[in-house]
């Protein structure tokens, strides 16, 4: 059901009633699962954020030893504060769930970090770059889908560009596209950090010829500026605009930004890959792209 037909007061029982027997079981991750969803559940589907925070604040009361659980709940009342606009609240919750040293939940652990990036972003922390750093850092650990390398990367290089520029956001950004080709498979998420990949690229790219940002889309739609959580936070099914003979598209834009940088190695590496690429798939519409 969409989240609006769903009976939220009933599910909220539910979860009480769920975490009541995992901790009678002993078992203390499940228990602090359903206390994290009670969490979400207060905040985000019923509005209640005093209540979320009431039950954040008993559960660790109950949960202080046990380092995973603390890092749930702790992680669910920071996102929940962070929502509601609350950001400076947040953040310590942030860091005290990351800090909490825990093995495991490697992808929880990576999505905050994201997360934490994007909030110390708004509220001006300057931290922004060093979180995301350290989501890049560990997927790269192993543990994680390749795609969440790709995701990574791609929030590491908007905010290297929002705080230093074009010229040092390239390396970062470089290295997302690199890896996106190296992971390729066929599955919906490869597909849409394709589009949102083919996005920034060209965003980047006519800033660095033109010295001023695009302004519409080809299909004549305003061109949306690359943003802190655009990597995880876009709705909608932006897999379906992928298109398979598109990709050395992709690669001509990495030319055209790497050439507005004067990084001439790169252009040219980027240039002759997506030749090669458009003439092996008889993509004569992007030929052209490349006889600059």
């Amino acid at each position: 059901k969409p989240s609006e037909d769903r009976d939220w007061i009933r599910i909220r029982n539910s979860l009480a009633e769920f975490a009541e027997r995992a901790r009678a079981l002993g078992c203390g991750v499940l228990w602090a699962a359903f206390i994290r969803a009670r969490i979400i559940v207060e905040g985000e589907y019923l509005s209640d954020l005093a209540r979320a925070l009431v039950i954040g604040d008993e559960a660790l009361r109950t949960c202080s030893g046990d380092l995973r659980a603390n890092f749930l709940v702790m992680e669910a009342v920071g996102r929940q504060l962070f929502y509601a606009g609350r950001i400076k609240d947040a953040l310590p919750w942030m860091d005290r769930a990351l800090s909490q040293g825990v093995d495991g939940l490697r992808l929880a652990r990576f999505n905050l970090l994201l997360e934490t990036a994007r909030a110390s972003h708004a509220a001006e922390g300057g931290q922004a770059v060093s979180y995301a750093t350290q989501a890049v850092e560990l997927a790269r650990g192993g543990g994680l889908p390749p795609t969440c390398e790709v995701t990574g990367l791609g929030e590491l290089a908007v905010y290297t560009w929002l705080a230093e520029g074009g010229l040092r956001a390239f390396s970062v950004w470089n290295e997302c596209v690199e890896v996106l080709y190296a992971c390729r498979t066929d599955d919906n998420m490869w597909r849409k950090l394709f589009i949102l990949c083919g996005h920034v690229s060209g965003y980047f790219a006519t800033l660095a010829l033109d010295g001023k940002p695009p302004t519409t889309t080809i299909e004549g739609e305003p061109y949306a500026r690359p943003r802190p959580g655009l990597f995880v936070q876009t709705a909608g099914r932006l897999e379906t605009m992928y298109v398979a003979s598109r990709e050395p598209a992709l690669m001509a834009q990495m030319a055209y930004f790497a050439a507005g940088l004067d990084q001439e190695g790169h252009a040219l590496d980027w240039s002759r890959r997506g030749l090669e690429g458009a003439r092996s798939a008889d993509n004569l519409y992007t030929v052209p792209a490349f006889s600059g």
